[in-house]
C-alpha cells in the first residue's frame, strides 16, 4: 500500500489524510479510527452549528435557494426552519409589506388599483407606503389612476374640454379613452352619456325629457293640485322624496351619484333659497307660411295675418290646457268673412293669394281664405290646432336652448327684435316670401317647473298672442295681433295668481292697472312642483318683440361639495386620511393637500434615506444611485447581505475573491464544491461540500469504506 504525500496532496489510493495523518477519533474527513462516518459538511441537511458554523443546510450546497453555498448565511427574504428541507421565502405579495423583489404591497394580491398581482407597482400610480392604497402618480401623465375619472390628450391638463386640470370628468362631456380628446355627449341620438338623464330622440318639451336631454318632471294634465312628481336627475328635490340629493344629471362620481344618493366623500346641500346664476330655458319656435312664394304649390296658414286682426282679443284660448299641454281654441274669435280669390292670383309685393282689384271686409289688412278652404281643415278642423305641434308640411320646428342671467334678481330674457327663422325656414325651402326683410309667421312654446314658493313674479312684453299657463291653468291671457303690450303676473301663497298691465318697479305692484282678469285660482300648494308653459305667436309683419323676465319660478337642486377631512379622498383633493395632522411628514393639510412625503422628490433626512419621486428600485448593483420603496436605500453589492433574489451568490461586505471567497461582483470565487478541481488546493471536487462519498467536505480524496 502506498502512503500519501506528507503535504496533503492526494496518494494513488485516494486517501485523503488532510495534511496528518488520520488517528483514532479525528473527523477530518474519510472515516474515524472508530469506525464511524464523518457526515459533517454543508448540504448534508444536518445543521451543524457548534462544529461548522452553519446557520442553515438545506440539503444541497447550491446558493440562491434560501441557503448560502457554505451553509453559514441565510440569505436575504428567506426563513430555514428545518435542516434538510428547502428554505422558504419570507415575501408574500398582499401581506402589506414590500419585500424581495417588490415595488409596492397595497395589502391585496389583486391588479388594477396600482399594484398588481406580482406586488409591481403599475404604470401611472405611486404607492409610497406599504399596507396602503396606491394613489394617481400625476394629473396629465395620460393614464388613468386611482380617483381619477379622465385623462384627455392636454399636455398641461385644462379644465373646460370634458376632463378638469384635475382629472375629472366635466359635466355634458364624454371621455372614452385616455390620450384622446373628450367630445360633447351629443343630444338627441338616443345614447345616454355624459351624465345625461335621458335621450328620447326627439325635441317635444314636457314628454319626460326635454329636447336638452334634461329630465322633466311628471305632471298630469291639465293639472294636478298635488302637483307633479320628480324624478331622479330632474335638478329637483322635494321633502319626502326617496331621492338623497338631484343634482340634475345621472352620472357617478360628481358627489350624487347616477341613482340620486349622496356618494362617499361628499356633502349634499338642498340649495333652497339660493337662485343660480343662470338657468336655461328651451324655446321650441315654429315656422309657419305667411306669405308664400309665387312659386309654391303650398297655401299659407289661415291664421297668420288674418284671426282677429287689429283687435286686442282676450278669452282666444281656453281656461286649461288639453290632455297633450297644449292650449284650446275658444271658437270666441272667428275667421271674418274671407276675400274672393280670383284664378289663384299671387300678389307679388304682399305674396298672398288675392285677387288683384277685390276688396276686403273690415279687420283685414291683406286676404286670406277661410279656414274650411285651408288643408289643415280637413284634417283636424281647426287649423290653430297646429300653432303648437310640429307637423310635417305644416310648418317647420326649431329648438333653442337659451341661456337666462340673474340680474338683480330677475332672469331676463330680451331679445330686441325676435325673428328666429331669417333666413331659415319656409324661406330656405322657396316656399316662403320674406317681409320687411325678415321671415314673419311663427310661434314660440316654452316650459319650466319650479318649486311653488309664493310671491313668482312673470313679466312679457311684447307683441302678438302670449299666453302663460300654470299647473294646466290660464294664468296670463294676452292674446291677439296687436302692438307692444306689457303683463306682469304674480303667484300669491294663496295658490291664486295677480295680473297687472306694465311691470313692477317704477311703481308698487298693486299701484298698477288691473288686466282683463286681474286674479285668477291656480289650485297651488306651497312647496310642491308645478309647469309654467308660456305660449306666443307672431302673426303680423310690423314687427317682432319678445322679452321675458321671471323672478322665483326655480326648484332646489343639491349642490354636492367634497367633505375634507372625511377620510375619503375625492377629484380635486391630493390627500384625506381623516385626521388633517396639517403640513408635518406624511401628512394632510386642512385644505386636503399633501404634507412633505415619501415620493415627492425631496428627501426628508428625519425620515427618508432617499426620495427620487417613483421609489421603485429594491436593489443596486452600485450603492447610492437608486431609492427603493418606502424612501429606503436598496440593497447593494457590497452591503454584507445576501441577495440571492437579485442574482448574488455571496457578499461578505468585502467581497475580495479568491478561492473561497466572494468576488467584487457578489459571485462565488473558486471553491469546493463547484464541481472543478482547483489543483493548488483540491485533490477532487464533486459538486458537493459533504463528506463520505468519496470526496471530503475540503475536497480532499477519502479513503475507501
Amino acid at each position: 500500500m502506498r502512503t500519501a504525500a506528507a503535504n496533503g496532496s492526494a496518494g494513488t489510493l485516494g486517501i485523503d489524510l488532510g495534511g496528518s495523518t488520520a488517528t483514532a477519533g479525528s473527523s477530518n474527513g474519510g472515516t474515524s479510527g472508530t469506525g464511524a462516518e464523518d457526515t459533517s459538511g454543508c448540504g448534508d441537511g444536518v445543521l451543524q452549528a457548534a462544529a461548522l458554523g452553519e446557520k442553515c443546510d438545506d440539503g444541497n450546497s447550491e446558493p440562491g435557494d434560501g441557503c448560502s453555498a457554505d451553509c453559514k448565511v441565510i440569505e436575504q427574504n428567506y426563513s430555514c426552519l428545518t435542516p434538510g428541507m428547502p428554505c422558504e421565502s419570507t415575501v408574500m405579495c398582499g401581506d402589506g409589506s414590500v419585500g424581495g423583489t417588490e415595488t409596492c404591497d397595497d395589502g391585496n394580491a389583486a391588479a388594477g388599483d396600482g399594484c398588481d398581482a406580482a406586488c409591481q407597482q403599475e404604470m401611472g400610480w405611486l404607492c409610497p407606503r406599504a399596507g396602503e392604497p396606491c394613489a394617481a402618480a400625476k394629473c396629465g401623465d395620460g393614464i388613468i389612476a386611482g380617483i381619477e375619472q379622465c385623462e384627455d390628450d392636454d399636455a398641461v391638463p385644462t379644465s373646460g374640454d370634458g376632463c378638469s386640470d384635475d382629472c375629472a370628468l366635466e359635466p355634458g362631456f364624454v371621455c372614452e379613452t385616455a390620450k384622446q380628446k373628450c367630445r360633447a355627449a351629443l343630444c338627441g341620438d338616443g345614447k345616454i352619456e355624459g351624465g345625461e338623464p335621458c335621450d328620447d330622440m326627439n325635441t317635444v318639451v314636457g314628454d319626460g325629457c326635454s329636447p336638452g336631454c334634461e329630465a322633466e318632471p311628471t305632471c298630469t294634465k291639465p293639472s294636478d293640485a298635488d302637483g307633479c312628481s320628480s324624478s331622479c336627475g330632474d335638478g329637483i328635490l322635494l321633502d319626502g322624496d326617496a331621492e338623497e340629493c338631484d343634482d340634475g344629471n345621472k352620472r357617478d362620481g360628481d358627489g350624487c351619484s347616477a341613482t340620486c344618493r349622496v356618494e362617499a366623500g361628499y356633502r349634499c346641500e338642498k340649495q333652497a333659497g339660493v337662485l343660480p346664476a343662470t338657468i336655461s330655458i328651451s324655446f321650441v319656435f315654429r315656422d309657419f307660411i305667411a306669405f308664400p312664394s309665387m312659386t309654391t304649390t303650398l297655401k299659407r296658414h289661415p291664421d297668420f295675418q288674418a284671426r282677429c286682426v287689429g283687435q286686442q282679443a282676450n278669452g282666444m284660448v281656453n281656461a286649461a290646457l288639453d290632455a297633450a299641454g297644449k292650449p284650446v281654441n275658444s271658437n270666441s274669435c272667428n275667421l271674418l268673412a274671407a276675400c274672393t280669390v280670383n284664378n289663384g292670383y299671387i300678389d307679388p309685393v304682399n305674396g298672398d293669394h288675392c285677387a288683384e282689384h277685390e276688396s276686403c271686409p273690415a279687420g283685414f289688412d291683406q286676404c286670406d281664405q277661410l279656414h274650411a278652404l285651408h288643408p289643415l281643415a280637413g284634417n283636424a278642423g281647426d287649423p290653430f290646432n297646429f300653432w303648437y305641434r310640429t307637423t310635417a308640411g305644416v310648418n317647420k320646428e326649431k329648438v333653442v336652448a337659451t341661456t337666462l342671467t340673474l340680474t338683480n334678481g330677475r332672469y331676463s330674457f330680451n331679445s330686441g327684435a325676435l325673428f328666429p327663422f331669417d333666413n331659415g325656414g319656409w324661406v330656405t325651402s322657396g316656399d316662403e316670401v320674406q317681409r320687411n326683410n325678415h321671415n314673419f309667421g311663427f310661434t314660440s312654446e316654452v316650459r319650466r317647473w319650479f318649486t311653488f314658493d309664493g310671491g313668482e313674479l312673470l313679466t312679457f312684453n311684447g307683441d302678438d298672442d302670449v299666453w302663460v299657463f300654470i299647473n294646466g291653468k290660464l294664468a296670463m291671457d294676452l292674446g291677439g295681433v296687436h302692438q307692444v303690450e306689457t303683463r306682469t303676473i304674480r303667484l300669491n301663497p294663496s295658490g291664486t295668481v295677480d295680473c297687472k298691465i306694465g311691470e313692477p318697479g317704477a311703481q308698487t305692484f298693486e299701484e298698477l292697472a288691473n288686466c282683463v282678469t286681474p286674479q285668477r285660482d291656480l289650485d297651488l300648494t306651497l312647496g310642491e312642483v308645478y309647469e309654467i308653459a308660456l305660449f306666443h305667436a307672431e302673426r303680423h309683419s310690423d314687427a317682432s318683440n319678445f322679452r321675458l323676465a321671471l323672478t322665483g319660478f326655480v326648484s332646489a337642486k343639491s349642490k354636492c361639495t367634497p367633505q375634507c377631512g372625511d377620510g375619503t379622498q375625492t377629484p380635486g383633493e391630493s390627500c384625506d386620511n381623516g385626521t388633517m395632522n396639517g403640513d408635518v411628514y406624511d401628512g394632510c393639510t386642512t385644505q386636503c393637500t399633501r404634507g412633505p412625503r415619501c415620493g415627492d422628490s425631496v428627501r426628508q433626512m428625519m425620515y427618508e434615506e432617499c426620495d427620487d419621486g417613483r421609489n421603485l428600485t429594491p436593489y443596486s448593483p452600485i450603492k447610492g444611485d437608486a431609492c427603493a420603496p418606502g424612501c429606503k436605500l436598496p440593497s447593494y453589492c457590497g452591503d454584507g447581505k445576501l441577495d440571492s433574489l437579485f442574482g448574488e451568490k455571496c457578499d461578505d461586505g468585502t467581497n475580495a475573491g479568491g478561492y473561497g471567497g466572494c468576488n467584487p461582483s457578489c459571485q462565488l470565487g473558486p471553491r469546493c464544491g463547484d464541481g472543478k478541481v482547483d489543483a493548488e488546493v483540491e485533490s477532487c471536487d464533486d459538486g458537493n461540500a459533504v463528506s463520505g462519498d468519496g470526496c471530503s467536505s475540503s475536497c480532499k480524496k477519502e479513503m475507501p469504506k
